[in-house]
């Protein structure tokens, strides 16, 4: 996914869910001071890093690995936004799929692929736990409630 100015500007006018570590501090790359001068256009915002394009660059094959070894299918729209109607919070989902449950009537599990690299593959547990980083617990909670309050 790449920004437009468009883009840009219909950012500033809320928080999106990764950039909740930066307001709580969690984002080692941007502080709360600086978010708020982004979302105030008093500085532009930066270009990705070489970080960011590098998980841009392999999330849809990682996206098609999961759905081909788990056998499901991953609802994508790069251009899909959930709001939260309680707060200024937005997020846009790597994904989303549905499965079977007798328990719940909305049964949507929500897909954030992280391709972790050489420095950051510690952070994350093996397949099956729920060993990850602050910032990314952060980002699918905010996504939950955006989800869940856009009426998915």
């Amino acid at each position: 996914m790449t920004f437009t100015a468009q883009d840009h500007e219909q950012r500033r006018k809320g928080i999106g869910c990764s950039e909740l570590a930066s307001l709580f501090g969690f984002n080692k790359y941007q502080t709360p001071i600086q978010l708020k001068q982004l979302k105030r256009g008093e500085i532009e915002p930066e270009e990705a890093g070489d970080a960011a394009l590098y998980g841009l660059r392999f999330e849809a094959p990682v996206r098609k690995w999961i759905e081909d070894t788990h056998q499901i299918k991953i609802h994508h729209d790069d251009e899909e936004v959930f709001r939260a109607r309680s707060c200024p919070l937005f997020a846009h989902l790597d994904g989303y799929h549905k499965i079977d449950s007798i328990y719940l009537t909305k049964a949507w599990i929500i897909d954030e692929i992280k391709i972790p690299t050489f420095w950051t593959f510690g952070a994350y547990g093996e397949e099956g736990t729920d060993k990850l980083p602050d910032r990314h617990l952060l980002q699918v909670a905010g996504q939950v409630l955006c989800v869940e309050e856009s009426g998915h």
